[in-house]
Formats: C-alpha cells, sequence, structure tokens
C-alpha cells in the first residue's frame, strides 16, 4: 500500500473514530455494558438474553472491561482495533484478485461503507466478526494455494468463531462453496464437516432465536428500492459518478496504455458475497418469513461489495483519475452516510439516566422493568402493561437505556424479563 493509500485510510479511520467514540452509549450498547459488567456466570447468562447469541464477543471484552473500566471509549476501543485489523487482512486477500493498487482501492472503499463506518466503534461484536470472516476468506486462499493443514485450520477455525459473533455472517462464508471443486470432494467435505462440528454450541442460541418468530418480524417488508440499495449503496453509485466526471475531464495517461484490467481470479464467489445475503433476506421478507431486511444483519455484503468496487477502480486509466476519484468518494461519502445511517449518541443513556433519576425521586414506588433481547420488537402498549394493583398502583416504567451504572444504582426492583 503506498503512502498516498495509507495515509487516506488512516483519515477515514480517524474520522469514523473521533469523536463518536466519546459520544453517549446508544440503545444496543448499554446491552453490552450490562453483560460484561457482572461476574462471567452473569455473562454467560446475559448475552442471550439481550444479544440472543452465543457470549463468544462478550467473554473477550469482559476481562478487559473489568480490568480497566466501563466507559464509552473503552468499551467501543475493542471494536475500532478490530476494524483496524481487518483492513490488513482485507488488503491481503483482495491481492488474489487484484494487484497491490486495486487491493489498496478496495480497503479505501471498504472504509467508506456506512455500515463500516458505524460499527468501527460500536460496542457490540459486528467489527469482530468481520475480521474473522475476512481471515477466514484468507484462510481459503491460502489453503488452495499451499494445500497445508494449518491453512486449513485456520480457516475452519475463523469460520465457526465469526458465527458465534452473530448468526447471519454465516451467510458470508456459503459463496466458499464455490472452491469445493478446486479444493477437492474430500477435503470440502471435511472442512464442512469440521465447520460444522464447531457449530454445534451455537444450535441452541439459534433455535431458541427462531422459536420466538414475533420478535424477528419488527420490519415492514423490503421493496424492490432497498434491495437495489443493500447491493449498490450510495458509496456505489458515488463511484460510478465521480469516475465518470473525472475520466472525462482528465486526459489520457502519456506513460500508461490503459488494457482492461484482469482478475487473477473468478469475480463469481465475490458477487455471491455482494448479491446473495441482501437476496435472501429480501426473499424471506417478501414471502413473511422473516422480517429482518437491515443492514447490520447483512454487513458481510460488504467485503464482496469492497472487493467489486477495488475491480472497478482499478480499472480507470491512469492512476491519477483513480487517486482522484477515490478522494472525492471519501470525502462525499462521510456526510451522506451520516444522513442515511443512524448516529452514535441520537440514543443516550446519560440522559436518559437523569430522566429516570428524576421519574424515581419523583414517583418512588415506579418499578423499572429491564427488558432483554430483541428490544427493537417491542410495542409501546408493551411499555403501558400495568404491573397490577397488588404491586404497583402506577403502570410500570419501562425503559430501553437502563443498563447502566447510574440508573440501576437507584432502582429500588428490577424486573428482568422478555416482552
Amino acid at each position: 500500500m503506498k503512502r498516498m493509500e495509507f495515509w487516506l485510510l488512516t483519515t477515514l479511520l480517524a474520522i469514523s473514530v473521533f469523536p463518536a467514540i466519546t459520544s453517549s452509549l446508544w440503545l444496543d450498547e448499554t446491552g453490552t455494558w450490562c453483560i460484561v459488567r457482572g461476574n462471567l456466570r452473569e455473562v454467560w447468562s446475559l448475552a442471550p438474553l439481550w444479544n440472543s447469541t452465543p457470549p463468544f464477543y462478550f467473554l473477550l471484552l469482559w476481562p478487559l472491561a473489568q480490568t480497566f473500566g466501563f466507559s464509552e471509549v473503552l468499551l467501543r476501543l475493542p471494536s475500532a482495533m478490530f476494524s483496524a485489523m481487518t483492513a490488513a487482512v482485507l488488503y491481503q486477500l483482495a491481492k488474489r484478485w487484484l494487484d497491490a493498487e486495486g487491493a489498496a482501492l478496495a480497503v479505501l472503499f471498504y472504509f467508506c461503507l456506512p455500515t463500516t463506518q458505524f460499527f468501527v466503534i460500536d460496542a457490540r461484536p459486528y467489527a469482530l466478526g468481520m475480521l474473522l470472516l475476512v481471515c477466514a476468506w484468507l484462510s481459503m486462499m491460502r489453503w488452495l494455494e499451499t494445500g497445508r493443514w494449518t491453512n486449513a485450520f485456520a480457516c475452519i477455525t475463523c469460520a465457526a468463531a465469526s458465527t458465534w459473533t452473530h448468526y447471519t455472517l454465516a451467510l458470508g462464508l456459503l459463496p466458499l462453496a464455490f472452491y469445493c471443486r478446486r479444493l477437492g470432494w474430500r477435503r470440502a467435505v471435511a472442512a464442512t464437516a469440521g465447520t460444522g462440528l464447531l457449530l454445534l454450541p451455537v444450535v441452541p442460541y439459534l433455535a431458541a432465536t427462531l422459536g420466538r418468530k414475533e420478535e424477528l418480524a419488527w420490519l415492514s417488508p423490503p421493496g424492490w428500492p432497498a434491495l437495489v440499495l443493500a447491493v449498490l449503496p450510495p458509496s456505489s453509485l458515488l463511484m460510478v459518478l465521480t469516475g465518470s466526471v473525472v475520466s472525462v475531464f482528465s486526459r489520457r495517461p502519456r506513460t500508461e496504455d490503459f488494457v482492461p484490467f484482469q482478475t487473477r481470479q473468478s469475480l463469481a464467489p465475490v458477487l455471491l458475497l455482494a448479491a446473495a445475503p441482501p437476496l435472501l433476506f429480501f426473499l424471506l421478507g417478501s414471502f413473511g418469513l422473516l422480517q429482518l431486511f437491515t443492514e447490520k444483519y447483512m454487513v458481510c455484503k460488504d467485503i464482496g461489495i469492497a472487493l467489486l468496487a477495488g475491480w472497478a477502480l482499478r480499472g480507470l486509466a491512469g492512476a491519477r483519475v483513480r487517486r482522484v476519484t477515490i478522494i472525492s468518494v471519501a470525502v462525499l461519502a462521510i456526510p451522506l452516510n451520516a444522513l442515511i445511517f443512524p448516529r452514535h449518541g441520537d440514543e443516550g443513556w446519560r440522559e436518559s439516566s437523569e430522566w429516570v433519576r428524576e421519574e424515581l425521586r419523583a414517583h418512588p414506588e415506579t418499578q423499572l422493568v429491564l427488558v432483554s433481547c430483541f428490544i427493537e420488537s417491542l410495542q409501546p402498549p408493551v411499555w403501558r402493561t400495568p404491573v397490577g394493583a397488588s404491586f404497583s398502583r402506577r403502570p410500570r416504567l419501562c425503559i430501553q437505556f437502563l443498563a447502566t451504572q447510574s440508573c440501576c444504582q437507584c432502582v429500588p426492583t428490577r424486573i428482568c424479563g422478555g416482552a
């Protein structure tokens, strides 16, 4: 990676991290605080209740939080570190399809995507899961090249571990079936069996999640525009627009004869990685099976989109044209992403905690209810359900921003349970 690409990547990371990393924890992040603030037994039991996933990420975060504290910066710092590591691994992966310049462009575009900029400092497992998913793909490429069992072990382990962080990241592993023939059917079956064996502990968590169908239908059925924007995010449209404009107004390079850039391997698995997750959730939502068509559950597609964008950018004639295009995309994507994607701090626990304290001072008899798991599916009528005359004459105060130390300290009684 050349100096220009390195500093542009550093700038993108810095803009994604600061000042958002110091902002108040938002709704879902308060669940992370609540999980890691107790002992290991509480981490093991609370993680599936709140996050509905195995406690893998929270078990990694727990010793850091217990040692250094529970500030916003510390809880979010691991995601920033995982994202920086993802950049290095994604660069090595992209070189299997592109040259060094194309790989650097793919990495830069990856950090222009709205989901990437959001999860860089999110105190949730997505950044770790993306790192493990990219490592699984890179290990597969190296296994195909060398045939070493160490690469096979790394591929199987990282593939299973990415699914431990979140179920939906398993969709990013399905396109690897494209390499079964090159890998050899015997080794392919062994790899699939090994990954399946490591995923057995996840089955109870997944079964419990699928058993709550009413909590998996909190979104309206997706439309075709949503599907198009999922496969072709605004950053991609910016790339096409700026690349076309810059190419028209630039001179043809004198020292570089442009030849359509050829990839070193087939782009078929990359296309599957970019398009399959949105298409699957679109079909499930259209038939009324699972209404989960949202970016965070399809985040694995960003790897494929970044690789395709790197391939397209590398095909532009002239190094200056490519540089101006990627810089323009990076500059324009920052304000655009802020408009179309939620920002950290919009749902802050600081103001909510102060409001809760004032409410409890005014009405000491109020009982605070801790609502767990798939909190987006909860409807306002559930919050207003009376507890009962024998318990309290006032309706229960059901607050989603309650997983904070300052809030829990002033709560006389808590009721833990789902909606």
